[in-house]
């Protein structure tokens, strides 16, 4: 392309395609006497950009021997579009005053274009005809010789529609973005003992249907002596743990299972009948006091307070033996299988 002169400086007119790389807008000073000048590569060179209404930006510019040069690299993110453009040379002098020349001076800009590549026109066609504009063509075009294909992208990539020819067949390609991926589901409680699988009926080749497997069996995992005690240490989720501490404790009794995060209440065992447990030993009685001895005087002396009764300890209030304790937790235990596996609860 021929140079065009404007003002003070000649320029190569350069216009260029959106996203193009490797083209440059190449722009030669001139002296006071029309002839090329050399830019000073000391000093800062700066292309100031608008687009007619707004203020664009700064771009870098490279100096070459007697050139300016702005690559249309830096330009790839503006739109399609009319721009104008400045050269800012900046420098401090000899007496340290900051100076400033712009190009070209001092009545013009210099002009450029970036136009529309195919992409950008193709996906304008899109956006003008629509997506299901596209696909009711498409429809009406079955049997004159098109071969369709779908392929699946990324939930977050838009829908579009690609058409080819070759081999003297049309080839339309729909890109259809593929849902979102659900939210994982909360992870279910462990049940109790599940009932034994009835064997699969009979299929009509005569073979047997599989059995079904046996649940996980019941059993408490631990006991605590209070509900403050609970930790999950050593439990599986879906493990069963019970409180035994006292009748006065509001929690005695409670079935919890551990979750694998938490306890949670089945349900309170305390009306549960213990098992009796046998009389203890009578207590020994306390020995009479003796008669106080007579007074000189041949009075009566005061008669001995009598000592006190003997206390029977009581079995299961004043204390429990290991067989106790071992009967009271096998006992609970029958219980709480009958009430759950039964479903007496």
């Amino acid at each position: 392309m021929a140079n065009l002169t404007i003002d003070d400086v000649n320029t190569n007119g350069m216009n260029f395609k959106h996203l193009e790389t490797t083209k440059d807008i190449v722009i030669s000073p001139k002296n006071e006497y029309g002839d090329p000048a050399r830019p000073d590569a000391t000093h800062t060179w700066t292309a100031k950009v608008s687009d007619g209404t707004n203020y664009v930006g700064d771009y870098a510019v490279k100096i070459n021997a007697t050139s300016m040069v702005v690559n249309s690299a830096d330009f790839t993110k503006l739109p399609v579009g009319a721009y104008q453009l400045e050269i800012w040379e900046e420098w401090v002098d000899a007496n340290s005053e900051k100076q400033r020349s712009i190009y070209p001076s001092p009545r013009q800009t210099i002009g450029f274009n970036i136009y529309a590549n195919i992409t950008d026109q193709a996906g304008k066609e899109i956006k003008k005809i629509g997506f299901q504009d596209v696909v009711d063509q498409a429809v009406m075009n079955i049997g004159m010789n098109y071969v369709f294909k779908v392929n699946t992208v990324e939930p977050d990539q838009t829908a579009t529609v690609v058409q080819a020819a070759a081999d003297g067949k049309n080839y339309v390609t729909f890109n259809i973005p593929r849902g979102a991926k659900g939210d994982k589901g909360d992870q279910g409680v462990q049940g109790i003992q599940g009932v034994k699988g009835d064997p699969g009926d009979r299929g009509p080749d005569g073979k047997q249907g599989p059995k079904g497997d046996p649940g996980k069996p019941f059993s408490i995992a631990k006991i605590f002596p209070s509900k403050d005690a609970l930790n999950g240490d050593g439990l599986s989720e879906g493990d069963f743990v019970m409180i035994a501490s006292n009748v006065n404790d509001p929690n005695n009794a409670d079935l919890y299972t551990w979750t694998g995060k938490e306890f949670k209440l089945i349900a309170d065992l305390s009306g549960a009948q213990g098992i009796q447990g046998p009389e203890g030993p009578q207590g020994k009685q306390g020995p009479q006091g003796n008669p106080g001895e007579r007074g000189p005087e041949g009075k009566q002396g005061i008669q001995g307070q009598n000592g006190n009764d003997g206390h029977t300890p009581v079995r299961g209030v004043d204390y429990w033996t290991d067989d106790d304790k071992q009967s009271i937790y096998d006992e609970t235990r029958k219980y709480v299988e009958d009430a759950i596996l039964n479903g007496k609860w």
